[in-house]
């Protein structure tokens, strides 16, 4: 069996959900739940430069409230926009590889308020050994350089790396590069879905 020597997870989709209520607050937003969707494709748009550091998301934000009318301030959007929560089984088992002794990172693209958010909000600077967001290293998946930046810092070879993301395209990516790699999606998976990849691969 191949060595995992380190164990990459991405957040959304993997290691955290959004929050029962997300959806109700988005609507405050736009005004209705028939008109989520929409206002989510204008977040994205806004949030795309924002993922490799190139702008300021909390200030296009500000715009996108505008074209919808200014419903809400942006202290109550942006409780909206971080409106995210960790599933307690799948950092249950982070705990559990770490204590064997297998660094655990996050290897996420977030723009620097829901990183900052993540990290000390949710409390992820001290549940992962290393935090490895788009914003902070200026690259995003599936871009080669920033899987590459990670190994380089880690002084971990690819070949010795676990990657799990809910995002096929991601997980194909990173396979070019040596990586092991499974696709996984909390959305729809119980965590125990989760767990019998990292037994299969020697984790737990």
């Amino acid at each position: 069996m191949r060595k995992v020597e380190l164990l990459l997870l991405d957040a959304d989709g993997v290691v955290q959900i959004d929050t029962p209520d997300r959806k109700h607050m988005l609507a405050k937003i736009c005004g209705g739940i028939a008109d989520v969707e929409k206002l989510m494709i204008d977040l994205f748009d806004a949030e795309l430069p924002c993922l490799t550091g190139q702008a300021d998301f909390p200030e296009r934000l500000q715009k996108v409230l505008a074209d919808w009318g200014n419903r809400v301030s942006l202290e109550e959007a942006l409780i909206a926009w971080t409106a995210i929560e960790p599933n307690a089984e799948v950092l249950d088992l982070v705990d559990s590889i770490r204590a064997n002794g297998t660094p655990v990172a996050l290897a996420s693209s977030q723009e620097a308020f829901r990183a900052s958010y993540m990290k000390n909000e949710l409390g992820y600077i001290s549940r992962f050994d290393h935090l490895f967001f788009s914003c902070d290293l200026q690259k995003m998946k599936p871009d080669p350089a920033y899987f590459n930046e990670i190994f380089t810092t880690l002084s971990t070879p690819p070949s010795r790396s676990l990657f799990i993301d809910d995002n096929q395209k991601l997980v194909d990516a990173s396979k070019e590069l040596g990586v092991i790699a499974f696709r996984y999606d909390l959305n729809s998976e119980p965590a125990s879905k989760l767990k019998a990849i990292l037994v299969e691969e020697g984790l737990l």
